[in-house]
C-alpha cells in the first residue's frame, strides 16, 4: 500500500512539473513575439494534427473525418476571454469525446464548448449479482482562457445505480463528484505533425450517496498524430490518485489508451480504442468503439459502446451524445 504522504508528494511533484512547463511555454512565446510579428496564412499554414478522440468527423476535409484536426496557424495577438479569437482565425473543431482518449488541442481563447452525453449505460454480472448504472447528461463545459489553455468543468447531474441480488433490487440516485480540469497544449495546437497536451485535474466531492467523500486528483497526458491520410492515431497516459474506502487511504491508478480513427465518408468517422487501467490489486481492460457524424463546423453527434475484456471490468456499456462549439 502506498501511504498518503507519498501520494501527497507525488501530487505536488506532478503539479510542479506542469507549472514548469507552463512557465517555459509562456517564456518561449514571449521570446517569439519579440523576434517577429505574428502572421496568419490560412492557405499555406494548414497542417493536420491527430486528435485524441480519433473518430471525429469533418464537414471540410477527410483528415478531420479520421478524428484528425486540421489546424491553422493563428497569431495569439491580444485575444482574451473578453476579446475572443475571430471566427476566421479559429482552429478547426476539436472534441474530447466520445472516446476515453482526450484531445491535446485546446478551445480557442474566448470561446466556449459543451460536450454532453444524452445517456451513458453500463451493466455487469458477477457471481449472481447484476449491477446497472445510468448516467444522464454527463457534461464537460470548456472555456478557452489563453492561446494554449482551456478550463473545464465536468459534472453529471443524475446517476442511478441499481444492484439486483437474490430477487432483491437496491437503487441509489445522486449527483456524482465533479471535476475541474486545466488543459495545456504543449505543442501542436497550431502546427506540426504531432500534438501533446497536459491536463491536471481535481475531483470535488458532491457529498451524496454516490460520492467518494474525499478530494481526488491526477494528471492526463494526451498525444496525437497522423498515421496516413484519413487515419489518425491517439494515445494517453493518465495517473489518478483515488480514495479507497476499504483501506481508508489513497492509492494510485494508471490508465493507458490507444485509439485509431479511420474516416468513412465526408461527414462520418469511426474509432476503435483500447483502454487499460492498472490499480493496486487488478487490471481492467476495455475495448471501445463508436461513430461520429459532423453536422456542421461547430456541431458533432456521436454514439458508441464499451466492452469489458476481463472480469475486473463492466461487461458492456453504451452511450450517445454531442459536442457544440460557440
Amino acid at each position: 500500500m502506498i501511504k498518503l504522504r507519498n501520494h501527497v508528494l507525488l501530487t505536488i511533484a506532478l503539479f510542479l512539473f506542469v507549472a514548469l512547463n507552463i512557465q517555459a511555454l509562456i517564456a518561449s512565446t514571449a521570446a517569439a513575439d519579440d523576434l517577429s510579428e505574428p502572421k496568419l496564412d490560412l492557405d499555406s499554414a494548414a497542417i493536420t494534427v491527430a486528435q485524441s478522440s480519433a473518430a471525429q468527423s469533418s464537414a471540410q476535409s477527410s483528415e478531420q473525418l479520421s478524428k484528425v484536426v486540421t489546424a491553422s496557424h493563428t497569431d495569439s495577438g491580444d485575444y482574451s476571454i473578453f476579446n475572443p479569437v475571430p471566427r476566421e482565425k479559429m482552429r478547426q473543431f476539436s472534441s474530447d469525446r466520445p472516446d476515453l482518449t482526450e484531445s491535446p488541442i485546446t478551445v480557442d481563447v474566448g470561446h466556449f464548448q459543451i460536450e454532453t452525453s444524452f445517456f451513458d449505460y453500463n451493466t455487469n454480472v458477477d457471481s449472481g449479482v447484476r449491477d446497472r448504472d445510468w448516467a444522464l447528461l454527463e457534461t464537460n463545459l470548456k472555456l478557452g482562457i489563453a492561446h494554449n489553455f482551456d478550463l473545464q468543468f465536468v459534472f453529471t447531474p443524475l446517476t442511478r445505480v441499481t444492484t439486483d441480488e437474490g430477487g432483491v433490487s437496491d437503487t441509489t440516485d445522486g449527483f456524482e463528484d465533479a471535476q475541474i480540469r486545466l488543459k495545456m497544449n504543449v505543442w501542436g495546437n497550431d502546427g506540426g505533425d504531432t500534438a501533446l497536451g497536459i491536463m491536471p485535474y481535481i475531483t470535488i466531492p458532491s457529498g451524496n450517496d454516490l460520492s467518494h467523500d474525499h478530494v481526488e486528483g491526477g494528471v492526463i497526458v494526451p498525444f496525437g498524430t497522423d498515421i496516413m491520410e484519413g487515419l489518425g492515431f491517439g494515445a494517453q497516459l493518465e495517473l489518478d490518485i483515488v480514495y479507497n474506502e476499504e483501506e481508508d487511504d489513497y492509492e494510485t491508478e494508471l490508465m493507458h489508451t490507444m485509439v485509431f480513427g479511420p474516416s468513412i465518408t465526408e461527414n462520418l468517422g469511426i474509432y476503435l480504442e483500447y483502454v487499460g487501467t492498472i490499480t493496486e490489486d487488478k487490471y481492467q481492460a476495455i475495448f471501445s468503439n463508436g461513430i461520429t457524424y459532423r453536422v456542421n463546423e461547430d456541431l458533432q453527434l456521436d454514439v458508441g459502446s464499451r466492452i469489458g475484456l476481463n472480469a475486473a471490468t463492466d461487461d458492456f456499456g453504451i452511450f450517445a451524445g454531442f459536442t457544440r462549439r460557440f
